[in-house]
């Protein structure tokens, strides 16, 4: 009796700690990607990434996967053409199909037929794994809606996504509009890229919270923007526009361009924060378009931004410069002094020099005055890696924290000052 009871015990704790398992799905496959339902917390990420995981798990494991991947991406079943009988004889009033036109055509419509069959058993298969990695909270969110039993009986994945789309898009309904969409705002205005995170995971976070205030009802311009686009398409302000296909297609690229400031502004600083500067010094220096003007144009912006860390030197004219500069005042100014942080125009004389670094003309490669160089210097450990690879090469690589006149100077008094045995005389000769 007491083993009895003993194991009996064992089963209610075992059940117990099962109980408290985590949450991650039906599916192994899946590996704990699930969709979820959280009124106090967004879950637009989380639908995005778990959509994405399935993707990958059933178009590599189910028929017609293209056809599956594009029906689940875009939420709309995709249809596959019923082939038509063509007649390989047209000549006459009344042209009659042909044994091989038949043949040919009986054989492209079983094709035809069994694509449609085997799509419609992957998406069948594909509505159980959906249905089975939503958590317990999240199905009794998707009962509340009216489709749903008619989706449940079709066995529709894509309209099951749809609600679960719409759940994790407006999962804030319940509470004021207004106070609503003032936060989703403020969510995407705060949204830092991290410094591990990469650019993909920061645009896709990016573009769901911009499709949650849009989905709300909210605008991605402001008023100075649509008066910015519409001047540069037909030369005057937005409310001189009558035509509702041009304010439509004036809308959509304040859209675009309010998405790709925002986009390059909240990048992460430490990666991009030389990148910030050239489009700001470019646009101060009359390049009125140097930043990008569609959200995609500032993504390849960020994605092809390279982040230089030590300075290679080729054949620099002469001139080495001072790699910890401090501030200092400029032939060019009054005495005053200089941001060591700031890029400045290089002095007339060098009006004909090219940087060996950037390799435009008109300045050298100081730091002073070349974005390049300044951020090459600023990085140690690349720094210290180009050092190491100059030795191994003819190209002589700049002094570094020693200008040209300094080390001038400094060999001229050692090659003056005699060693000490030739000052004192030798011993033996006294």
């Amino acid at each position: 009796m007491t083993k009895v009871s003993s194991s009996r015990g064992h089963d209610s704790r075992n059940k117990h700690k099962s109980d408290h398992r985590p949450f991650e799905g039906s599916n192994p496959q899946m590996k704990g990607s699930y969709y979820t339902y959280n009124p106090e917390q967004p879950a637009v990420d989380q639908y995005q990434e778990t959509t994405d995981k399935l993707i990958d798990v059933v178009c590599s494991s189910f028929k017609e996967p293209q056809l599956l991947k594009a029906s689940i991406k875009k939420l709309t079943k995709q249809t596959i053409t019923e082939p038509q009988l063509q007649l390989s004889n047209t000549t006459g009033t009344a042209p009659v199909a042909t044994k091989q036109d038949e043949l040919k055509f009986n054989i492209q419509f079983k094709e035809w037929q069994y694509r449609v069959s085997a799509l419609e058993e992957s998406l069948n298969i594909t509505f159980t794994i959906i249905h089975g990695q939503c958590s317990r909270a999240l199905k009794a969110k998707i009962k509340e809606d009216p489709g749903w039993e008619n989706i449940d009986i079709d066995c529709d994945p894509l309209g099951l996504l749809k609600i679960i789309k719409s759940i994790a898009h407006n999962n804030e309904s319940q509470r004021n509009p207004t106070m609503s969409l003032i936060q989703a705002e403020k969510r995407l205005m705060n949204m830092m890229q991290g410094d591990e995170q990469s650019n993909d995971s920061y645009r896709l976070k990016f573009e769901n919270q911009a499709d949650v205030i849009q989905n709300m009802g909210g605008q991605l311009y402001r008023k100075p923007t649509l008066d910015i686009v519409s001047n540069e398409m037909h030369s005057r302000d937005y409310d001189l526009i009558t035509d509702d296909d041009e304010r439509k297609e004036i809308q959509e690229g304040a859209t675009e361009l309010w998405k790709a400031s925002l986009f390059i502004a909240n990048s992460n600083r430490t990666k991009f924060d030389q990148l910030k500067k050239e489009l700001h010094n470019n646009y101060i220096g009359g390049e009125k378009k140097s930043y990008p003007s569609t959200f995609n144009g500032a993504y390849n912006r960020l994605s092809q931004h390279k982040t230089f860390g030590s300075y290679i030197q080729g054949e620099s004219q002469g001139t080495s410069f001072n790699q910890n500069e401090t501030p200092k005042t400029d032939g060019n100014d009054s005495g005053s002094a200089v941001d060591v942080n700031e890029i400045r125009r290089a002095p007339k004389k060098y009006e004909d020099w090219y940087c060996a670094v950037c390799g435009d003309k008109g300045h050298p490669p100081s730091p002073k005055y070349c974005s390049m160089v300044k951020a090459i210097s600023s990085n140690t450990k690349l720094r210290n890696k180009s050092k190491l690879q100059s030795k191994t090469t003819a190209t002589p690589v700049a002094v570094i924290n020693q200008t040209p006149s300094h080390a001038k100077r400094k060999q001229t008094r050692k090659a003056a000052v005699p060693p000490r045995a030739a000052r004192i005389g030798n011993p033996r000769e006294r």
